[in-house]
């Protein structure tokens, strides 16, 4: 998308979270690579931003956030000062290597938390409150935990998935049978039924099945169990997750959600 296709976003200093307004903004102008110094100036921010009435008020707070945000981007290694070798220091700075993938993955980007919870809609309000809490974590480089809670979040969303089927199934003795699974601990168990079962419907050609479900399906499980088996207890061999794989995953956490949400709509509507 060309900037001049790109709808401007609207600041005023009257918005409940103007800072996240801000970093959307920020992270709009380094996709489109023409800030390569630290701003002086509110108004080179109108390319991008549409300002309320009071534009000379409005741009300085906006200017200053500014600043502050590209601070914040420094220390999560998303830019680094200075330019080339000729301008090797502030004010001038650059897209690091990580930053140009941050900003090539733009859509649900998790180093933009406001615009990455907009991508999370009709999930579960605890799950979501476990996908907040990711965030943060990922934002201050407290990856082990950002993960720990994105597979919390998951963990929430199947089991409520769970639920839906069990009133979904038609057979009087599959719904005992996954109702004693439900009743247990184990939840390869439970992941195994509701495979195979989602399997079965899939094979059937039903128009309304979500297609290609098995890549969400399969990314909510993995993140279980990564988050149960191999972070979420005191362990000799602990695997530390890196930035980048948190980054991954949450980048397609999103997109796993709708697809669950999408099983959801069709198994409410569907005896299986």
């Amino acid at each position: 998308m060309s900037e001049s296709d790109k709808a401007k976003i609207k600041f005023s200093l009257k918005d409940e979270n103007p800072y996240e307004i801000v970093r959307a903004a920020m992270f709009q102008t380094l996709h489109f690579e023409w800030l390569n110094q630290f701003p002086s100036d509110w108004s080179v921010f109108e390319r991008v931003v549409d300002f309320d009435e009071d534009k000379v008020q409005t741009g300085q707070r906006f200017l200053l956030m500014a600043q502050e945000i590209l601070w914040d981007l420094i220390i999560q290694r998303i830019v680094t000062p200075g330019l080339n070798p000729s301008n090797p220091n502030l004010p001038w700075f650059r897209l690091t290597e990580y930053g140009k993938n941050v900003i090539k993955h733009g859509e649900s980007n998790p180093h933009d938390p406001s615009g990455y919870l907009e991508k999370i809609t009709q999930v579960d309000p605890i799950a979501y409150e476990y996908i907040k809490e990711s965030l943060r974590d990922f934002s201050v480089g407290c990856y082990l935990s950002s993960v720990m809670m994105l597979g919390i979040a998951a963990e929430r969303i199947f089991l409520k998935l769970c639920d839906v089927l069990s009133i979904s199934l038609a057979i009087a003795s599959e719904k005992s049978q996954f109702e004693l699974i439900l009743s247990k601990n184990s939840m390869q168990a439970k992941f195994d039924f509701v495979r195979r079962k989602l399997e079965t419907v899939s094979k059937q050609k039903s128009k309304d099945f979500p297609a290609n479900f098995e890549t969400s399906f399969l990314g909510i499980s993995e993140l279980i169990r990564f988050q149960r088996n191999d972070v979420g207890h005191p362990q000799d061999d602990l695997i530390t997750p890196d930035r980048e794989l948190v980054f991954i995953r949450l980048r397609m956490f999103p997109h796993y959600c709708e697809k669950i949400r999408e099983l959801e709509i069709f198994l409410a509507k569907n005896k299986v």
